[in-house]
Formats: structure tokens, sequence, C-alpha cells
């Protein structure tokens, strides 16, 4: 688990962006969208990546400055083993830039259906597709190293854990009589 302690040290973030969005109505009741960004943020307040401390610690090397490791309690099954690592601890620090880019896609129809008139009477019909390709996620630290998480299961420190995939989308839809 990585744990992130406060710095006196941190910098403001500063960021850019741009958006180019497209909207059409092709018939009625129907509207498509597609939204283009691309962030950048410069200074951006993260926590370190842990890798170094990892690997210095189950190396047996020195852990690097700035970084705690706590260790687990030793395995009862392998006593003379090196414990797992419970915690690595580390201040927030100031990245050089995370940056990310990708579309943003939507699709609606609200309308009428008059299939099932018969049946149920005359439905109004409000059904929303909205969908996000992430084309790039990546952090790059002070020491140059760059992290990419587009399509993978991290960062945690920027998504909270629900992974982040290059696709993801919703489907509603709703009907009154």
């Amino acid at each position: 688990r990585l744990t992130t302690l406060a710095s006196p040290h941190l910098q403001p973030e500063t960021s850019r962006s741009y958006v180019f969005d497209a909207s059409i109505r092709p018939f009625q009741g129907v509207s498509a969208s597609v939204t283009y960004y691309n962030i950048e943020k410069s200074g951006a307040i993260t926590a370190p990546s842990s890798s170094p401390a990892l690997l210095a610690y189950y190396s047996g090397q020195p852990i690097p400055a700035g970084f705690n490791v706590v260790p687990d309690a030793p395995d009862p099954n392998n006593p003379g083993a090196t414990p797992r690592v419970a915690f690595v601890q580390s201040t927030l620090i100031n990245a050089n830039t995370i940056k990310t880019s990708g579309f943003d896609f939507g699709l609606t129809y609200d309308g009428d259906v008059d299939a099932l008139d018969d049946l149920v009477g005359q439905l109004q019909v409000t059904s929303t597709l909205n969908a996000t390709f992430i084309q790039r996620l990546d952090t790059t630290f002070p020491d140059g190293t760059t992290e990419r998480y587009d399509g993978t299961l991290g960062n945690f420190n920027l998504t909270a854990g629900p992974c982040t995939p290059m696709w993801k989308g919703v489907w509603s839809t709703a009907a009154t009589s």
C-alpha cells in the first residue's frame, strides 16, 4: 500500500488544455457529438513512483531518499525470507507533467416510439450512449521516468483504483407513456 505524506515543498500546479467539439442533429430527435481533449498539467501534485523503493527493498539495496518501506510480519512458514512490503511511505511531489488526451462520443435519441401503440399507447423514449476513448494518460516524474496508464490497471493515485481502460461507456434508456 502506498501512503502519501504532506510536503512543505509543494508548488502550485499549472495546466493548459485544448478541447474541440462537434455536434450534429442528422434527424429529428437524434443528436451525435464528438469531443477531442488534450490536457497537460505541469508541476502536478502526486505521489512519486514507488518502484525504486520496492526494487531496492527486494534486492537488499538501501531504500532511496524520500521513501520509507514498512515490512509486513515475517512469513511463519518461511521465517528467513524477506517479509513482503506492508506500506511504502513517501511525501507528495510536484511531478514534471501529467498528460492526457482522448475522445468523448455521445449519441442520443429522444422521441416517440409508435410500434407499441396498441399495447401501451405511445411511448416517449430517451436513449443515450456515451463513450470515452483514452488515447494517452501518463506521468513524467522529476527523475525523467515516465509511467503510462491508459489501458492498464493503474495509476491508483490518479484513478482511485477502478483502472484506466482505453474504452469505457454508458448506455441508458428511459421510456414514459
